[in-house]
């Protein structure tokens, strides 16, 4: 599904949509739809749940959209704004290697206080295993995601679908190994926005949380 926002650039979103209702599995979120046709034009009545509603248990309120076409944008590619270079060499890490588990997400990396939980919501990102030799799998929205072309090297997370190389940097903070990670989603690949970071907490093992 697509959609614009403050920049008014078409894009892709993390939504989808059925009869009367649009889904959005990283905020966890399905908001009802309504559609009526007032003085010879059509409109929407999108409920709109946002933080608002997730985290403060607000009621939604609705956008009004009016419909300006019938097209059908199954085949609209949107414009990538920003693309990274991916063609890079492996390089050996073995801090990296390993299982990572997230622990909380920011906006900088100095906002993050250990302990003291920063994002009030459940994690798409919720862990993040880095093997030998570059391969790696990220655990996502409850699915295991293993790609060729997600692969990583020494300090980064390099998709070479997206386009985009996350950079990855480790601290020790407090006795414990953090790992800070840019998100690199569709904001920052087709509306230029500032990507914000995963923290992932280092495991010794699978067992350990």
């Amino acid at each position: 599904m697509l959609g614009a926002f403050d920049n008014a650039i078409l894009a892709y979103t993390t939504t989808s949509w059925t009869n009367g209702l649009i889904i959005n599995k990283q905020s966890k979120t399905a908001s009802r739809y309504e559609i009526k046709d007032i003085d010879g034009a059509t409109y929407m009545f999108f409920e709109w749940k946002n933080g608002d509603y997730s985290f403060r248990h607000k009621e939604p309120w609705f956008y009004v959209l009016k419909k300006s076409d019938s097209n059908d944008y199954s085949n609209f590619k949107p414009k990538r704004i920003l693309e990274d270079d991916v063609d890079l060499p492996f390089e050996d890490d073995e801090q990296m290697i390993g299982i990572w588990q997230s622990v909380d997400c920011v906006n900088n990396i100095e906002d993050f206080i250990p302990y003291k939980r920063n994002w009030p919501g459940d994690f798409f990102l919720t862990e993040i295993s880095f093997d030998t030799g570059g391969a790696l799998t990220l655990s996502m929205d409850s699915e295991k995601v293993s790609n060729p072309l997600i692969t990583w090297t020494k300090g980064l997370v390099l998709n070479r679908f997206n386009k985009t190389a996350s950079r990855c940097e480790i601290r020790e903070i407090d006795g414990e190994t953090f790992m800070f990670y840019e998100w690199k989603s569709g904001d920052y690949q087709y509306r230029g926005m500032k990507p914000s970071f995963y923290v992932l907490k280092k495991l010794d093992s699978v067992g350990d949380n």
